[in-house]
């Protein structure tokens, strides 16, 4: 199986105007307008798993034509990013462009924590940078059922 993870802009992130000159906008114009690639102003929208078969233009019609149970995001569109095997890939105007390594230059030297949710409680369990905190939750062996989420992107104080 295949995991697939959908990103799709914040607009609580962004200011109005920000969110307008990113919205729908391929590529190029992103980096024309010298606009930063950053997950940060990007909501995880969907995660799933699919056949080891299925590629971005599968996920891309199925996300147009029938969108499953529990989506709550628009129509898999210009701007979104997906998450698949360790790569991010920028849907574009015309197809999809790996972005792998702006997302990763742009995550180093940010801290990130993160959280652990069990029976609607929030705790606060690490702080590190992207990889470290991956690995922090890699090594849980968590017997409840909980989950984790890494977040708050902020550059550390020198």
């Amino acid at each position: 199986m295949k995991k697939f993870i959908i990103y799709q802009l914040d607009e609580k992130k962004l200011s109005r105007e920000e969110y307008s000159r990113r919205i729908f906008e391929g590529l190029d114009s992103i980096r024309t307008k010298g606009l930063p690639l950053t997950l940060d102003i990007y909501n995880k929208i969907y995660e799933c798993e699919k056949d080891d078969n299925t590629d971005l233009d599968d996920l891309f019609r199925e996300f147009n034509l029938c969108k499953p149970e529990g989506y709550n995001g628009h129509s898999l569109s210009t701007s979104d990013i997906v998450e698949t095997e360790g790569r991010f890939f920028f849907c574009d105007s015309y197809g999809w462009e790996n972005i792998t390594e702006e997302i990763k230059s742009d995550r180093q030297g940010k801290l990130y924590d993160v959280y652990r949710y069990c029976n609607g409680i929030r705790e606060h369990k690490f702080t590190g940078n992207y990889e470290q905190c991956k690995k922090w939750i890699s090594h849980r062996g968590d017997t409840e059922k909980v989950s984790y989420s890494i977040e708050n992107p902020h550059i550390p104080q020198i």
